[in-house]
């Protein structure tokens, strides 16, 4: 053996001890946050990226240091790395649209780009792991046609370019302290070879997947969980506020006196107006548990009660027009109840003609939208534009929750139009 290939043998031990160390590492940062159970996505995406570089990492040490010569076990370790390798680039690009809202139509195309070329290329790399068509895994030398394995390279690269890409674009070019980071990982194709130009027989690539990884993805998650824990907090405190707020003692009174009215003048008008005042405090008193949003169906449907009660009051002096065109998404509870008490008790006050409030949903490609209208007196923007009851609160648990927006435009004496807006999530 020349000392040229004495050199790349001992590289390739090099790179066997330091693969095997950190691949050890990997498999206890694991076990550590499995101990953890995170919640979040971002959390869970972690979890599986370190036991998926753990595997990769060890693998790939077995196969330098204790397996020489060709043979079936070195075939399947090398074949085991690659997999994980490919395996990773794709729960990368999982993890970074967790972290980054980007439309759906974007996130299902990268989804589809990222999985066909990790698929087709990790393919080929386990393919010339048993039978060495582009790259030898014994002399660590591209063979046969250069074809393949630029075309496997540049499959490689294009991951994590299109990572960057979807960074760019979720980002607006504007990067956060906790987005700023995931630009690391799209260079590490870059960085690898040059590592081992300087080094030769060095092998970088997935050591410094691990490294990088414990510095992007785990002060990501840590950031992560901490705003998840700040936001249980704050959501639990809009949770016990927005309950008593719906039943507050002035609001039970008055419905009270409505229904010992009618006890008097329409005895079968309030033995309904019984059940369904009974109906609404059920309904509001169930969602005192623990979850942060709840089904549009069942939201409207607490709606729809409150205003049977309204109307009982109130008599025919407004009308309420639903027009609902989507309802498979989740709200926040308490946030579409307060829109319809300020047509009712502010909007449509004082008005000579009929009151008119109009509910509507929609959807798009990016989300669903909630419009509360009325034909009331309307306010000046400008001057008041938080004035109704629940809206602070309403802006605030839709950002908590659903990364939603709620706006509001009156116009005095024509009325008011407000418009939630939730983004439609993306799954992993």
């Amino acid at each position: 053996m020349g000392e040229s290939g004495r050199k790349i043998k001992l590289m390739g031990n090099v790179t066997g001890v330091l693969n095997l160390f950190c691949g050890i590492m990997a498999f206890v940062v694991w076990v550590t946050l499995r101990g953890r159970q995170y919640k979040s996505s971002s959390g869970r995406i972690f979890e599986r990226i370190m036991l998926t570089i753990s595997v990769m990492l060890l693998s790939d040490s077995f196969a330098l240091l204790f397996c020489h010569k060709r043979s079936a076990a070195m075939m399947i370790l090398y074949a085991i790395s690659f997999a994980a390798y490919y395996s990773i680039l794709a729960f990368y690009t999982i993890f970074i649209m967790n972290v980054i809202e980007i439309p759906e139509k974007i996130f299902k195309a990268e989804r589809i780009f990222v999985l066909t070329a990790c698929g087709i290329s990790g393919l080929m790399w386990i393919a010339t792991s048993f039978y060495p068509f582009m790259f030898d895994i014994v002399t660590r030398q591209r063979t046969g046609n250069a074809f393949f394995y630029i075309f496997a390279y540049i499959l490689s690269l294009a991951v994590p370019i299109s990572n960057l890409i979807i960074i760019i674009i979720g980002t607006k070019g504007h990067f956060s302290k906790t987005t700023a980071v995931l630009v690391l990982f799209p260079f590490l194709p870059i960085i690898s070879p040059i590592l081992d130009m300087l080094f030769d027989g060095l092998s970088s690539r997935y050591s410094l997947i691990f490294l990088v990884s414990i510095i992007i993805v785990g002060a990501i998650v840590i950031y992560s969980e901490r705003i998840r824990r700040e936001q249980e907090a704050m959501l639990e405190k809009y949770r016990i506020t927005s309950t008593l707020e719906r039943i507050k003692p002035h609001y039970i009174y008055n419905v009270l006196t409505s229904i010992s009215y009618l006890c008097e003048y329409d005895p079968p008008t309030a033995q309904k107006a019984l059940g369904v005042f009974s109906d609404y405090l059920r309904s509001v008193l169930s969602k005192m548990d623990d979850r942060s949003v709840v089904p549009f169906s069942e939201e409207i449907k607490t709606v729809k009660k409150y205003i049977s009660l309204e109307k009982m009051r109130f008599g025919n002096r407004f009308l309420v027009k639903y027009v609902i065109d989507a309802k498979d998404f989740e709200i926040p509870p308490f946030t579409l109840q307060p829109l319809v008490e300020n047509s009712v008790k502010h909007g449509l006050a004082d008005i000579d003609e009929q009151g008119v409030i109009e509910i509507k949903t929609h959807e798009d490609a990016y989300g669903y939208y909630i419009i509360v209208s009325d034909n009331g007196k309307g306010f000046d923007t400008a001057e008041d534009e938080s004035s109704g009851e629940g809206t602070k609160y309403i802006k605030d648990i839709l950002s908590l929750t659903v990364n939603g927006l709620l706006t509001i435009d009156s116009v005095v004496g024509k009325g008011t139009v407000s418009t939630i807006y939730i983004p439609k999530v993306n799954k992993d």
